[in-house]
């Protein structure tokens, strides 16, 4: 971390750390599925410089911007050195680095 820049933070309390069971929610569009896995352990996510999650719940905070694909994309990655298989914004996993992850995350600084 360094002062000015951009960063995504988990707070963990590693002797909290644990992993709950795997369930399927319905909160897509149309009804459609996902497999979600909740942890607990998490003390906070800070995005930016604002808390999103505090005890594994959601602060409303959304400090963030969404990036599609395409030249926009492309620019903030080389930016930020992140691979470009992968979107900015989100865990290898396909879970977005503002979300409670179920396992510790890389961040990415970016100016």
């Amino acid at each position: 971390m360094q002062v000015g820049l951009r960063a995504d933070l988990n707070v963990i309390d590693f002797a909290r750390l644990r992993l709950r069971t795997p369930e399927v929610v319905h909160d897509l569009p149309a009804g459609g599925r996902r497999l979600v896995q909740r942890a607990d352990g998490y003390v906070a996510t800070i995005v930016a410089g604002e808390v999103t999650y505090s005890s594994g719940e959601a602060t409303g905070a959304l400090p963030g911007r969404l990036v599609r694909s395409g030249a926009e994309a492309a620019s903030l990655r080389g930016a930020a050195g992140v691979s470009a298989r992968r979107p900015l914004g989100s865990h290898r996993y396909g879970m977005p680095i503002g979300e409670v992850p179920s396992c510790v995350c890389r961040t990415a600084t970016m100016p």
